[in-house]
């Protein structure tokens, strides 16, 4: 049989050409896959880029320098089937992106890998438990609604809200500050007196990575290891044995004291006694305000304020017109600035427009501003704190005052148009300045099309440009070369 030498020339150059196509794709795939695994391949093309993460964040994981393993507790296509779980899932591969590897992330599903709890107790007993976050010293349990605040319908048509607000950036933070840390600071809230329950500064302090516990000063002493402690609205009067322990707590230095003031509340002598020691005075009275109000008809408590300007904190806006909210403010009386070892600061202050009413033994007042009646500005938070030599080495401590414990209520906290959060966040910092902090804002979000690329999305993509047009390229090989061989 003669060997057609052209028929074989043209033969091994489409074999050779398939091998490479075979040869190509084969790597292409297992690059990507690689890649996929270490790396998010994602395109953020939202307008604000709510896929991305900020760049404190950014400079946080960047040193990161040991390994940390966030297991996110259900199936993969279980978590990315809803629009949260694929910002959750975006957000832990830019985590391990950014972190150079090491902040790792994988998906266990509890109900077929059923040993893997084992190791991990605590998960059982949170409600909702969605994440682990946990390195060689500790492990932290996350519940799915830490990542995202819900918000309530709109008060006048009963419509759901239109915008989402994400805390799954600030809570993972929150989470690798724990179980990075080799000791865990925490902080004391104090129970025993119908005290409200605001969880958004325990979450402020979470987020500064701090845990939270409970003191009934009756019959718990304040721990060595708490450092900042936090009275919200107590309705009934503290006992002076409580009292004593306030103050040993704060004779120490370096030590703090958040202070919300109860509105439902006139007068609590025994505290206010304590708290006129360190030059404060919350008034039998509520500020209202006809011209900066939230805009709820009929109520006009809900008062916006400024935060003050000077030396030791500086709150700032992030937008025009964001303001600090301060809703059914006892006005606070500065007693004296600066007395024995303390001063005494403004915090924020409302606006001129305010004025003040007394209120009757049953906290009725009439809204309508009369002739006599005190106008603002009014102070609704203050800093007292003891005075120390900078070069003494010794820290001071504080006692941080607020005129109303709606103004840490989580409506107020998460309105975009209002500093609360921010200016929380701010005290926090500056009342513990040897404690790594790192404020991130909610992400808000409207409800609406977002172009961020899917991971469905994105799987299409990679089909279709790393294997069926390879694949299309490689048939057509094929065909040519049996054509060419039957010539």
């Amino acid at each position: 049989m003669k060997i057609n030498k052209r028929k074989l020339k043209y033969a091994s150059i489409s074999t050779a050409f398939i091998a490479v196509v075979v040869v190509f794709v084969v790597l292409l795939n297992i690059l990507v896959g690689a890649l996929s695994d270490r790396f998010s391949l994602q395109l953020d093309l939202s307008a604000e880029g709510s896929f991305s993460i900020k760049d404190e964040t950014v400079e946080f994981l960047k040193g990161i320098d040991e390994d940390i393993n966030i297991y996110v507790l259900k199936h993969r296509n279980l978590v990315e089937a809803s629009e949260d779980g694929v910002r959750l899932s975006e957000n832990l591969a830019r985590y391990n992106t950014v972190s150079n590897g090491h902040v790792k992330h994988e998906y266990v599903d509890p109900n077929v890998q059923v040993t893997f709890l084992d190791d991990y107790p605590n998960a059982t007993k949170v409600e909702d438990a969605l994440l682990i976050v946990a390195s060689e010293r500790r492990y932290v349990v996350v519940p799915e609604a830490d990542l995202k605040m819900n918000l309530p319908n709109n008060s006048q048509t009963g419509a759901p809200s239109n915008k989402s607000i994400y805390t799954i950036e600030s809570t993972i933070n929150t989470a690798l500050l724990r179980v990075l840390s080799d000791e865990v600071t925490r902080v004391g809230v104090i129970t025993g007196h119908n005290e409200v329950d605001l969880p958004g500064v325990t979450n402020i302090f979470a987020g500064n990575g701090f845990e939270s516990v409970s003191i009934n000063l009756l019959t718990d002493s304040i721990p060595d290891d708490v450092s900042n402690i936090v009275i919200a609205g107590p309705q009934t009067d503290f006992a002076a044995v409580e009292i004593a322990k306030i103050d040993a707590f704060l004779a120490k230095g370096g030590n703090n004291l958040f202070f919300f003031w109860n509105p439902s509340v006139s007068r609590l002598e025994v505290l206010d006694r304590y708290l006129t020691e360190w030059g404060i005075r919350f008034e039998n009275q509520v500020v209202l305000d006809e011209q900066y109000s939230l805009g709820i008809e009929g109520d006009l408590t809900g008062v916006f304020a400024m935060p003050t300007q000077n030396d030791a904190i500086t709150v700032l806006p992030n937008m025009n017109q964001q303001m600090v909210v301060s809703p059914a403010s006892h006005p606070i009386s500065v007693l004296w600035n600066e007395q024995n070892d303390r001063r005494v600061l403004s915090l924020a202050e409302t606006n001129v427009t305010s004025y003040a009413k007394e209120l009757n033994n049953d906290f009725s007042l009439t809204a309508t501003q009369a002739a006599g009646d005190p106008t603002g500005p009014f102070v609704v938070s203050t800093l007292s704190e003891t005075l120390v030599s900078p070069t003494s080495g010794e820290e001071p401590s504080r006692v941080f005052g607020f005129a109303s414990t709606y103004f840490a209520m989580d409506q107020i906290m998460s309105a975009t148009f209002t500093l609360n959060n921010s200016f929380l966040n701010e005290l926090v910092g500056y009342a513990n300045p040897n404690t790594e902090t790192m404020e991130i804002d909610p992400l808000v979000v409207q409800n609406s099309y977002d172009l961020n690329l899917s991971t469905g999305t994105v799987q299409i993509l990679f089909w279709a440009l790393v294997v069926i047009i390879p694949l299309l390229i490689l048939l057509a090989g094929i065909v040519i070369f049996i054509r060419r061989r039957h010539r």
